[in-house]
C-alpha cells in the first residue's frame, strides 16, 4: 500500500459516522464475508455496523447473518487489527 491509497483510506474513515453507509469484509471460521450496511457507533478503533440486507445462507453454520445483525470491524486507526478482509469502506453509488 503506497502513501496514496493510505490517504485515501483515512479520509474515508474521516467520513465516518451514524447513519452512513459503509461496505463491511469481515471474517469467521475461515470464510469471509462481505455486505452493505449502516454505521450505528463508531470508537476510536472499531465500527458498528447494522447489516441492510442478509448475508450467507441459513444452511451455513457460521455463514448466516439475517438483515440488521450488527458487525463489528476495526477503523484503520487500528492498524493492528484493520485487514484489506477485515474493515469498513464508504459504500458511494452502491445498495
Amino acid at each position: 500500500m503506497n502513501a496514496k491509497e493510505l490517504g485515501i483510506l483515512f479520509e474515508e474513515d474521516d467520513a465516518f459516522a451514524a447513519g452512513v453507509k459503509v461496505r463491511l469484509r469481515w471474517t469467521n471460521s475461515g470464510r469471509q464475508f462481505c455486505g452493505l450496511g449502516t454505521i450505528t457507533r463508531l470508537n476510536a478503533k472499531s465500527l458498528r455496523a447494522a447489516l441492510d440486507h442478509e448475508v450467507g445462507s441459513p444452511s451455513e453454520p457460521f455463514g448466516y447473518y439475517p438483515a440488521s445483525y450488527e458487525i463489528i470491524v476495526p477503523r484503520i486507526t487500528d492498524p493492528k487489527k484493520w485487514t484489506a478482509n477485515n474493515c469498513a469502506r464508504l459504500a458511494i453509488n452502491e445498495g
